[in-house]
């Protein structure tokens, strides 16, 4: 009976999650999934507060969204991918670079230049320790009083998947 409950609320999450998507950026997204990551280790300051259970039920409904946002991306026309290559060159901390390289690393006839800035934001990413994950999640408290986070609370109601309370 668990496997059907959590197919069901797979489901439901997966099926708003494009439209959702599309009203969050995807460096917002980014954000509140640090954030949730950081709850969920037990680090309540910069955690926003929550719960572990919490922070998992509401990092599983990000996580269907940031999903969502990079494959909606990666499919951009040619012409409307050199933002995401400006951001990705010109990623500087270790906090996105990691989600733009995923984007990216989809684009199909990248220059030896794009190809070179996708393989430093994913070495930016790969050497991001836990302290520098805790600073990201600590310049990102302001996911704790948005919308977006009383979205995902919703989301996560409706989906079934775990306690928001807090």
């Amino acid at each position: 009976m668990k496997n059907i409950v959590l197919i069901v609320s797979a489901f439901f999450i997966s099926a708003g999650t494009a439209q959702a998507a599309r009203s969050s950026s995807l460096a917002q997204l980014d954000a509140a999934a640090i954030v949730f990551r950081v709850a969920f280790d037990g680090e309540k300051r910069a955690g926003c507060g929550l719960s572990p259970a919490s922070a998992n039920a509401l990092l599983q409904v990000t996580q269907a969204r940031l999903d969502a946002k990079k494959d909606e991306l990666s499919h951009l026309a040619n012409a409307k991918r050199q933002s995401v290559l400006v951001e990705l060159k010109t990623c500087n901390d270790e906090c996105h670079c990691g989600v733009l390289a995923d984007v990216v690393q989809g684009y199909s006839n990248l220059s030896k230049t794009w190809k070179a800035a996708l393989q430093s934001a994913q070495d930016k990413a790969k050497a991001q320790t836990a302290a520098q994950t805790l600073k990201c999640a600590e310049r990102a408290r302001w996911v704790c009083s948005s919308g977006l986070l009383k979205e995902l609370r919703t989301e996560v109601k409706k989906a079934g998947v775990g306690s928001p309370a807090e």
